[in-house]
């Protein structure tokens, strides 16, 4: 018998249906995780006669594992042992080794799950690399060691000085993480936008509408030199006096690796980094992509082979490049890896397939599944070749400039091009988005203007960062490696140091406070440079260029001189925590117990006086030792012995009860976890999804990745009398009348269903926008207030619709209005615009908003129009498009104008404009 060992129950399931293909009998176990780790409750690194001597301790129920391990390995005739192939997978390997005392054993990695791989990689087993161990323990011992006694100094001062603020602790790497949103919320809060105007001309030529802007800005106190401006361009011929035809080729993006993986997840779909990289590490482990943890951009040769053959099979040498795309090695970048690609490429293995070959894959494996999939291939597809043509036109010895940005050639952007291209794009690349087509110009001929404009460019704030980006960002910077990228966000966001808005990141008054404090007493910590060297003199550690010691004992010293500034001893063992401290005196003071400093100095006795003196707090019996209590602390529900590790945060419950419609009632979630701890599970009723619907269900404790949550199960026949009377006693036990809870709850549901009911008589049963009896009401309301309101007003119509119901039906005629109105409404969110959409008449929209400046309002009518133009119909293979032109009325027309009637009908002549000048325009309504 041979055994292997590694991580992940999933991975060895896949391995093993691989290994009964080879000779020989095969046992394949997992670790599920680390074997050893630094103590929970106490620093666990001692120093003496400048020797570092760290306390590994078994994980929970690991020392199990090792026997299991150890008993299995003394029958095999070979073992191999297969954990990840990074600094922490090497350490786990060399636990194993020590612990479960293997004398002849090969170290193995896998850097994908296929037979090829596994065959090969058995084969050239090897030792297991010290460096890369010692490189594994420095990083854990000086992350432990800053973070310790760090946390603890920043508590103390806080606490000192009375502060209202709560440090939830800081770190090697959340602490320059923190000071970069704080020091770009800082440059936000004190950007001062200066507007400046600009001048826009539009010709139109062949049928085509080009729109040239003037290379030259005016401030606000230009008044004069624009007016001089505008008067020598109306009055002069307008001169062609350059134009180039130009053509670029733009390269597909490179291939995946962890940071970009997570940027365009985000970006994508929405998902955290961290579960970004636990979807990953599934696909990993069922054998479908190579290893996720990874920042090189290289394709192994056998990959780029197989790919190519798919690809020539499929599309032809019209779109696969004859030699294969090669990409500079980042430096210190792990090359032995390579970036994150599918690891078959065969047609049953492309993204429309592979839920046939499992179908236990969620969307959301499929989403992230698909996106490496296209970023592989692409990588061997054509560039898009692009017209890039610019034109200059003399007007009055002023120059007005417009370049071309017009598909030629598809290239790689046939391959869910859009998705590729939103997965990388930047705010400042908007413009690639734009379809603009010039038309051939002679130098020297004249034009005629269309229209001359005047328009307000105002700087933009600099932009926060969503989470995303601001993963890039910490890559780049070199603050993280792939391992540690994904727990940033998730860590800064637990500790309260930031919030996350519509996927944006700011930092709290917390944080902010939290980064000023290490500015001042800790710059070391929040210094980026010293983050990104850390990660390069583990990359020496690794190649045993370095000691990890002397790297170790580099920032003791850092520590140890904050601790002697700030008058506080090291950690030790031995010393309670000034939060248990703090819960002895608040005891003591209660009830009139004198203290002996012996308690205030041991951690033992500091322990046993807290659980001797605090029982009433006692929640109940520990579901995970099942011999200590849970106690109720200020934050967080724990058990009482200190080497358990069970617990759960107070606002982790209200969070819980807040998602699910439950009352966020503290009493209420005191007996439910009571109750929870007893009876193993809770049946609650009238529960909210995220969509509104009830539901009823019984709510047990479970543990994710070390920490412990919720999870749902529900009855599969009629719920016995215990768990019902146990939901009511909840409620009384906290003091809720529950069938008063219950009534308000159904007045709630009538007053909803009555809401729906007249907000239904006012909507367009098809598309769901505003119909014309909820304008006419809105009109007469507006009307009233017209003057002390903020309008803006414009037309939408669908260009060609009526070729789309006469050629395809009115069912795709039907899909296109439905369209339309989901891309005006996702324009609504990304702007945060206030107003309302209105279906006007078969394919026209009227759309009604306020608090927008005439800029703002074009900006928003643009986004509208470019989804529109970008959007890709399908009919039964057939590919087309449906534009929209669109007409508006700004803020000097709206004032002019008597009534929101009128208003109206100056939109609907603009939009008439718009589709004379050749469709798929913005126009503004001018009396002229």
């Amino acid at each position: 018998m041979k055994l292997l060992i590694v991580e992940s129950p999933t991975k060895a399931n896949t391995i093993e249906k691989i290994l009964k293909t080879f000779e020989g009998e095969w046992k394949v176990i997992a670790t599920k995780g680390h074997i050893l780790n630094l103590p929970q409750h106490e620093l666990g690194i001692e120093f003496k006669d400048n020797t570092i001597t760290p306390k590994w301790v078994y994980e929970k129920g690991k020392k199990k594992t090792v026997d299991y391990i150890k008993n299995l390995a003394s029958k095999a005739d070979e073992v191999f042992i297969a954990t990840d192939d990074d600094r922490e997978g090497e350490k786990i390997a060399a636990d194993i080794a020590q612990k479960a005392n293997l004398k002849n054993y090969k170290r193995v990695t896998f850097l994908e799950i296929t037979k090829s791989e596994i065959l090969r990689k058995i084969k050239q087993g090897r030792e297991i690399d010290k460096n890369i161990v010692n490189a594994a323990i420095a990083r854990r011992l000086i992350d432990r060691y800053i973070g310790y006694p760090i946390s603890t100094i920043i508590k103390h001062d806080f606490q000192k000085n009375k502060s209202s603020y709560k440090p939830r602790g800081v770190g090697r790497v959340i602490s320059p993480s923190l000071h970069i949103l704080v020091d770009l919320e800082e440059k936000i809060e004190t950007f001062v936008a200066e507007p400046h105007q600009k001048v826009l001309i539009t010709y139109v030529k062949n049928g085509i509408q080009v729109r040239t802007t003037s290379l030259v800005t005016f401030p606000p106190e230009a008044k004069k030199e624009l007016d001089e401006f505008l008067y020598k361009v109306k009055t002069s011929k307008h001169i062609v006096e350059y134009y180039k035809q130009k053509t670029e080729d733009r390269e597909p993006p490179k291939p995946l690796i962890t940071s970009t993986l997570q940027y365009g997840a985000w970006y994508l779909f929405r998902i955290k980094p961290k579960k970004t990289m636990k979807i990953a590490q599934e696909l990993f482990e069922k054998g479908f992509i190579t290893y996720h943890r990874t920042d090189s951009y290289r394709i192994s040769k056998e990959a780029h082979e197989k790919m190519v053959s798919f690809l020539y099979n499929k599309y032809g040498d019209e779109y696969v490049v004859s030699t294969q795309r090669q990409y500079e090695k980042k430096e210190n970048a792990q090359n032995a890896h390579e970036a994150i690609r599918p690891t078959h490429f065969e047609e049953n293995y492309t993204p429309e397939n592979i839920n046939k070959i499992d179908n236990s894959l969620t969307k959301e494996h499929l989403q992230i599944y698909e996106f490496i999939w296209y970023r592989t291939i692409i990588t061997q597809i054509k560039a898009a070749v692009y017209d890039v043509s610019v034109v200059e036109i003399n007007a009055g010895g002023n120059i007005f400039k417009a370049q071309a940005n017009h598909r030629l050639f598809d290239g790689w952007e046939r391959f869910k091009g859009n998705l590729i291209k939103a997965s990388v794009r930047d705010e400042n690349d908007d413009w690639k988005d734009r379809d603009i087509e010039i038309p051939e110009f002679t130098i020297g001929e004249a034009l005629n203007p269309l229209s001359i404009q005047v328009y307000d460019t105002i700087p933009h704030r600099p932009k926060r960062y969503g989470v995303g980006r601001f993963v890039g960002i910490l890559f780049r910077n070199g603050i993280a490696r792939p391992s540690t990228l994904d727990s940033i966000v998730d860590n800064l966001e637990n500790k309260e140091y930031i919030t996350i808005k519509k996927g944006m990141l700011y930092p709290t008054p917390l944080g902010i406070k939290v980064d000023e404090w290490l500015e001042e007493n800790v710059n070391w910590l929040i210094d980026i440079e010293l983050a990104k060297n850390f990660e390069k003199q583990l990359d020496e550690v690794e190649q045993g260029k370095m000691s990890y010691i002397e790297l170790i004992k580099e920032y003791v010293s850092y520590v140890k001189e904050l601790e002697k500034r700030f008058n506080i001893e090291a950690i030790e063992r031995t010393k309670p925590t000034p939060s248990q401290i703090m819960l002895i005196k608040k005891i003591a003071k209660e009830k009139k117990i004198k203290l002996n400093d012996n308690i205030l100095n041991n951690k033992k006795l500091a322990e046993a006086f807290i659980d001797a003196h605090y029982k009433e707090s006692i929640i109940g019996k520990c579901p995970v030792c099942k011999k200590s209590n849970v106690f109720e602390y200020e934050k967080v529900f724990a058990c009482g012995s200190r080497e358990c590790g069970f617990k759960i945060f107070k606002k982790q419950i209200e969070a819980f009860f807040e998602k699910f419609g439950l009352p966020g009632n503290e009493k209420l979630i005191k007996e439910f976890l009571k109750v929870l701890l007893r009876d193993k599970k809770v049946y609650m009723k009238n529960l909210k999804s995220s969509k509104g619907n009830k539901f009823d269900a019984f709510i047990q404790i479970k543990k994710d990745k070390g920490y412990f949550n919720f999870e749902f199960s529900f009855p599969k026949k009629e719920v016995q009398e215990k768990y019902i009377n146990a939901y009511k006693e909840i409620y009384k036990n906290a003091g809720i009348d529950l069938e008063k809870v219950e009534l308000m709850e159904k007045v709630k549901e009538l007053e909803e269903e009555r809401r729906l009911l007249k907000e239904a008589h006012l909507k367009d049963g098809l598309t769901r926008a505003y119909n014309r009896k909820a304008l006419e009401e809105d009109i007469i309301k507006l009307n009233q207030y017209k003057e002390q309101l903020n309008l803006h007003i414009a037309f939408i119509d669908a260009d060609k619709f009526k070729r789309v119901n006469d050629t395809y039906g009115h069912k795709k005629g039907d899909e296109v209005l439905k369209t339309i109105v989901n891309h005006i409404f996702q324009a609504f969110r990304e702007q945060n615009v206030k107003g309302r959409l209105y279906r006007y008449g078969g394919e026209e929209f009227l759309i009604i908003v306020r608090d927008m400046n005439d800029n703002e309002f074009f900006n928003f009518l643009e986004n509208i129009r470019k989804k529109m133009e970008n959007h890709i119909y399908n009919h039964e293979g057939e590919e087309f498009r449906v534009t929209t032109s669109i007409g508006y009325v700004d803020s000097k027309e709206y004032l002019n104008s008597k009534t929101i009637e009128e208003v109206i009908e100056k939109a609907d002549k603009a939009v008439y404009k718009a589709k004379e000048a050749g469709r798929n325009r913005i126009v503004l309504y001018s009396s002229q």
